[in-house]
């Protein structure tokens, strides 16, 4: 039909697949000749090219395969072109591409065949990306899975077929047949192992018995889908040739089978069909060790000829051997398959075919084994009985039971006394590594001793200095002096009496002296010392809390927690800054805020205002510099009265302290965990004591109270006596108050 100069007649003498549909019109696909439709009436031809320029044309002109679905639709397989299908009324095509951001779309528009199942789902054959499944929507994804058995065994899908019991086979390019479980989705796959010698499937047919018909490179298969065996049929058996095309293949409704292959056009009858009945018997041909021939003899491994052996008996030094077997069939003896296995190694059945009849093994483990050897004939008919030989390998001589007992005795004999030796080495070794723990840990002692007399010596000429600083600061607060200088000297007795508290709090010496106490008074009494403070800075000092509002506690104590807050307050505020002292009752407890309009602190930095030595940053004038001590001892004052204290900042809107103390309401109902100071108490000495003390009154009578380290130098001198230990703790108490009134009591009682 094909005509270069008739515009009417076939586009290309280059066909690839053919398809008749309902109305008995004859669709002809082609390579670079584009569709053909051949009406038989007429004898013209239609042609349908590709066109870059219209979307709805032909997707390719080298056209694969084509199909006529139950609903009468042709579906068109182009190279490179995806899936499509010619929509008759606008006469034009309706196209399935792959689209990389739709995972539901066609997988590869590199499509090879298409097939129509009896539900009438569409599936699609691709190159390199496996079968797709369309319920006309969707498309369903089926590919080769690397290690796993039950997926597809190749992504070249080049042929599918639905047998009469409704299994789905699939032939790939290089990988060999598949069946598809479609309830499980479970691939299961069928190759060399099961007779098939050439593993790319171009075509697959079924005839009426129910066998497949598979073309590849080397022939034509029948399969058994029961058996799951192939039977090779190929030129020896009339064939035109052994090789055939994809896509060329058909069954007629008399159920005659042609294959085309590159030869010409093969025709066969399966009805017709004869198989070789004839199970072939299997021999032993030949015995080779280190791939020499082994003669039989008296003297040779072999006592008689292999065919007639049982048993064959080998040294652990003849690993390397091997058996050679034949088949007694003749018809086309080059058909004959053999499966062979060593039973006790060899896991499964090793198949192979009439120019590979020989079975090697090396290094056989000692043992007994049984080697099976079955045929089949050249239709694939198998000796399933086979033949047999018993095979046993020697062992060692130092694998042997006489060997093991010796090893055993030997063992049991001289085990001990290396155990022994290993022993005395572990424990030799053990008295060294202790020595040098020993040695090590000496070393550490010494060095933490020296770290803890260094630190001793630290905090002793930190209080001895503290002590000396204070003595003469309560000096210069007792003459006369300016407001400013009198108010910055009690800063710095503040501060001294601070570093002074901190270490007692930590060493647990600190006692309270708790009594009622209008809060009002304490704010005044803390102001007046911070006063000079806020005058420079005109800071604005307010105050909100009831006249009457008391507390339960030490005032001096919480005196001078006020006064280190509103210190801190003053240093973070601005010129012409607001400082305001709130306070109210809330059940058995009085809460007190103070509050600043200041820079504010960082929240990086809030959890460390209240540890010792801690510092912040300003935000305008970096670091202020201080000891740090002051809000740490207000934290240890506060908690020491049973309460808490927190802060509250904001960078840029000022910061609030909070905290609470014990209302004097509930005095007498409080459980608050203070150590009150030893209440005023007359000591009574007698005569003789006070005559033994009369130089201990002389020498404190000529001192002032702020002379803290003659007197406690005088305090130490004096006899230890119950009576003397508590008064001398009332003596302390008076020299850390500075309390000359006190002091001069209790010198008094001495007299």
């Amino acid at each position: 039909y094909h005509q270069s100069d008739d515009p009417n007649g076939l586009a290309s003498d280059d066909v690839f697949t053919l398809e008749i549909d309902h109305s008995g019109l004859i669709w002809i696909g082609t390579r670079n000749g584009g569709l053909n439709c051949l009406d038989p009436q007429t004898g013209k031809f239609k042609v349908y090219r590709h066109d870059a320029n219209q979307p709805d044309s032909l997707s390719s002109d080298f056209i694969w395969d084509l199909l006529e679905d139950q609903t009468f639709r042709l579906w068109v397989i182009g190279y490179r072109g995806g899936l499509s299908y010619l929509d008759r009324q606008s006469d034009s095509f309706i196209h399935f591409k792959h689209d990389e951001q739709d995972t539901n779309s066609l997988a590869s528009n590199n499509t090879r065949c298409v097939y129509q199942t009896k539900d009438g789902l569409i599936w699609v054959g691709m190159e390199g990306a496996g079968l797709d499944l369309f319920d006309g929507q969707t498309f369903q994804h089926f590919k080769n899975e690397p290690g796993n058995p039950n997926s597809l065994s190749a992504n070249d899908v080049l042929s599918i077929l639905e047998d009469k019991k409704g299994r789905l086979w699939i032939g790939t390019g290089g990988r060999g047949l598949n069946r598809l479980d479609r309830a499980s989705q479970q691939f299961t796959t069928y190759d060399a192992r099961n007779g098939l010698l050439n593993e790319t499937v171009y075509g697959i047919l079924a005839d009426d018995q129910g066998y497949l018909w598979v073309s590849t490179n080397r022939g034509l298969f029948q399969f058994d889908p029961e058996q799951e065996q192939f039977t090779a049929i190929d030129h020896r058996d009339g064939l035109l040739g052994d090789e055939f095309n994809h896509g060329a293949q058909l069954r007629t409704r008399a159920g005659r089978l042609y294959f085309g292959g590159i030869d010409g056009l093969n025709a066969l009858n399966p009805d017709q069909l004869q198989a070789n009945p004839y199970k072939p018997p299997v021999v032993l041909t030949e015995f080779l060790l280190f791939n020499k021939p082994v003669p039989f003899g008296p003297d040779a491994v072999l006592k008689q000829p292999l065919q007639f052996t049982k048993t064959l008996t080998l040294s652990y030094a003849d690993d390397h051997f091997a058996l050679a077997f034949s088949a007694l069939n003749f018809r086309q003896a080059e058909k004959n398959r053999f499966a062979y296995r060593m039973e006790g190694y060899d896991p499964n059945w090793i198949h192979t075919q009439s120019d590979d009849r020989k079975a090697v093994y090396t290094n056989l483990p000692a043992g007994n084994y049984v080697f099976q050897v079955r045929a089949a004939n050249d239709d694939g008919v198998w000796n399933e009985q086979g033949h047999a030989l018993n095979l046993h390998i020697l062992p060692p001589w130092w694998k042997t039971w006489w060997a093991k007992s010796l090893w055993l005795f030997l063992l049991v004999s001289i085990g001990p006394f290396f155990l022994w030796i290993r022993l005395r080495q572990l424990r030799l070794r053990q008295l060294v590594l202790e020595r040098e723990v020993a040695d090590r840990t000496r070393d550490l002692r010494e060095a933490n001793e020296k770290l803890r007399e260094l630190d001793a010596y630290k905090q002793s000429m930190m209080a001895m200095i503290v002590h000396d600083l204070k003595n003469p600061l309560a000096m210069i607060l007792n003459h006369p002096l300016t407001q400013p200088v009198k108010q910055a000297s009690s800063q710095m007795l503040n501060m001294v009496l601070n570093i002074l508290d901190v270490q007692k709090f930590e060493d647990a010496q600190m006692n309270l002296n708790p009594q009622t106490t209008a809060l009002l008074d304490l704010v005044s009494a803390a102001h007046a010392e911070v006063q000079f403070l806020t005058e420079r800075k005109q800071i604005q000092l307010v105050t909100k809390m009831d006249s009457a509002l008391g507390v339960w506690v030490d005032g001096e104590m919480i005196q001078r927690v006020l006064v280190n807050l509103l210190t801190n307050a003053i240093k973070f505020s601005p010129q012409n800054g607001r400082i305001e002292i709130r306070a109210e009752v809330t059940g058995k407890r009085c809460w007190v805020e103070v509050e600043d309009n200041g820079t504010g602190i960082p929240a990086d930095q809030l959890d460390r205002v209240f540890e010792k030595f801690g510092q912040v940053e300003s935000l305008h004038s970096g670091r202020i510099r201080s000891t740090g001590l002051g809000l740490t001892f207000c934290k240890m004052a506060i908690e020491a009265h049973g309460g808490h204290i927190a802060v509250q900042s904001q960078v840029g809107q000022g910061t609030t302290f909070r905290f609470d103390l014990p209302s004097a309401q509930d005095v007498e109902a409080s459980s608050q965990p203070i150590t009150p100071s030893a209440a005023p108490q007359a000591f009574l000495f007698s005569s003789e004591q006070k005559a033994e003390f009369h130089p201990f009154f002389e020498a404190l009578n000529q001192l002032l109270v702020y002379e803290t380290s003659d007197i406690e130098a005088v305090l130490d001198q004096m006899p230890d006596h119950p009576t003397v230990a508590a008064w001398k703790e009332a003596m302390r108490v008076a020299l850390y108050r500075m309390d000359e009134h006190a002091y001069q009591d209790l010198i008094q009682a001495l007299h």
